[in-house]
């Protein structure tokens, strides 16, 4: 009787490395991976539930992200408590374009 080879599934390369939905690579990634990213953003969380923006506006609305007010691109350290703050997913769509549009 015939010997049938076991199909078997190729062998993983080097992991790629993430994108973001407009197919850029995301150079920080490993920041947002880390442990201690993710304990220090729960602290910011628990500490300042609002978002911040929306608070100076006299609006509350729950902080969905935290954001370096400094980007780490820039320079910004990114564990340093204070270049961190909460924000809702609007206003920090708009601080992001702002930043966007500033390089130009």
């Amino acid at each position: 009787m015939p010997t049938i080879k076991k199909l078997t599934r190729p062998q993983a390369g080097p992991p790629r490395p993430k994108k973001d939905n407009q197919g850029r690579e995301k150079p920080n990634r490993h920041i947002y991976d880390s442990t201690q990213w993710r304990k220090l953003r729960d602290h910011i969380r628990k500490k300042e539930p609002l978002c911040r923006m929306c608070k100076k506006d006299g609006v509350r609305k729950a902080a969905e992200l935290i954001d370096h007010i400094i980007p780490i691109n820039y320079g910004g350290d990114p564990f340093d408590e204070s270049n961190l703050q909460p924000l809702c997913r609007t206003c920090h769509s708009r601080k992001s374009a702002a930043e966007k549009q500033s390089l130009r």
